[in-house]
């Protein structure tokens, strides 16, 4: 946890991921709430809280897991997520395997809702999401073959028959593996109560159901503007939840930064925005001679900034006074342009009546964005920073 957040007992996470700053907060003693609006990363990071000795305990459900799969013929139904790469053996498998999770651990599995929804994720215990999580990698190993140069996307099978088979005892192994190597990796002690200490819920950083004045700090590291397709990316663990097409596109469309900017309203204003940076990068961005500029880049931009503006005034609500918020972000490049996000951020939260702290950099030699050859024609050489800006 960040010497600037010594002081506090409890700490938000508005963009939550994986859950790196709930699993600290728990290590430390302090309770946290992580937020995150795609599920899989929910159940990610509840999953890294269970404690070590839960862990060994709970390896001692996975063989009965297997088990009961076993006795179960599982039909899979007519449009199952997984069958967009597996045939309909490996699917009916894969959900037998998570059905005898259910049944084993006693708990209701995720559904689909009427509104579009992927309701029951909030209500998994961290056990349970360890058990879920073990399944995701098993998958994503069993998918591995589809991958792509672009490390978020999966290509999909030409035809039925390029598409998955696997055994009974090839899924097995790959779960009991998985779950071994997670359960390697807890980081919770027996006495620290991770699980009582961090709590989780799927939802907006732009509309947080939580009170005002509530916690003593935020320590977050909102999306970067970078244009990964961060839901793209978590594809294969939403399938196996059973998340449909109609749901992938409206989460597509409430992730911060998302690279999709169809459906989204016309006419912006730059006025929106409150950073003076934010608007004149958005003008400069308008104006570059680049063919996409204009159509794509500049609403992606405008609906990015308009995102992380939200998510921080809604963090700014829940803290206390005197509270501080820590902000981890990377800078990126749009062509030829700098995007300094570090600027964007620091006068969004000035508009907001935070004063500056402190603001530490680390140079970044590895960044997504530049898996696109093409990218460095633009500009050989992009020196990244991410830093840590610190507000109070």
């Amino acid at each position: 946890m960040s010497d600037h957040l010594a002081d506090a007992a409890s700490v938000l996470d508005p963009w939550s991921g994986s859950g790196t700053t709930t699993v600290v907060a728990a290590r430390s003693g302090r309770s946290s709430v992580g937020i995150d609006v795609n599920p899989a990363l929910t159940v990610i990071a509840r999953a890294r809280v269970v404690p070590q000795a839960d862990g060994v305990a709970i390896l001692d459900h996975v063989q009965q897991i297997l088990d009961v799969a076993q006795t179960l013929d599982i039909q899979p139904q007519i449009g199952d997520p997984l069958s967009r790469w597996m045939r309909a053996n490996a699917v009916g498998r894969v959900r037998a395997v998570q059905r005898a999770i259910h049944m084993v651990a006693e708990a209701a599995p995720p559904c689909l809702e009427s509104g579009g929804q992927l309701g029951g994720v909030d209500s998994f215990s961290p056990r349970l999401c360890l058990l879920y999580a073990a399944l995701f990698a098993a998958v994503r190993e069993l998918l591995e073959r589809f991958g792509t140069t672009n490390p978020m996307w999966l290509k999909d099978p030409p035809t039925y028959r390029n598409k998955l088979a696997t055994s009974q005892e090839a899924l097995e192994a790959l779960y009991l593996k998985a779950f071994q190597f997670l359960q390697d990796r807890l980081t919770i002690d027996s006495d620290s109560h991770g699980p009582a200490l961090a709590r989780f819920q799927t939802g907006s950083a732009n509309s947080l159901a939580l009170p005002d004045c509530h916690f003593d700090g935020v320590l977050t590291s909102p999306p970067y503007a970078t244009r990964i397709d961060y839901v793209m990316g978590t594809l294969p663990e939403l399938a196996v939840l059973g998340a449909d097409g109609k749901f992938l596109a409206a989460l597509r469309q409430a992730t911060t930064g998302t690279p999709v900017v169809s459906g989204r309203p016309a006419g912006q204003s730059s006025d929106e925005i409150v950073s003076r940076y934010g608007r004149d990068l958005r003008e400069a961005i308008e104006h570059h001679p680049s063919k996409g500029s204009k159509p794509y880049y500049v609403p992606w931009i405008h609906n990015y900034m308009l995102g992380l503006q939200k998510g921080l005034s809604e963090a700014v609500r829940t803290v206390r006074p005197g509270g501080r918020i820590c902000v981890v972000v990377q800078d990126s490049y749009y062509k030829s342009l700098h995007i300094d996000t570090q600027r964007i951020v620091g006068e969004t939260l000035a508009s907001l009546g935070k004063a500056f702290v402190a603001r530490d950099d680390f140079p970044v030699n590895t960044v997504f964005s530049r898996v696109n050859p093409k990218a460095v024609r633009h500009l050989k050489a992009r020196n990244n920073v991410e830093s840590l800006l610190v507000f109070e």
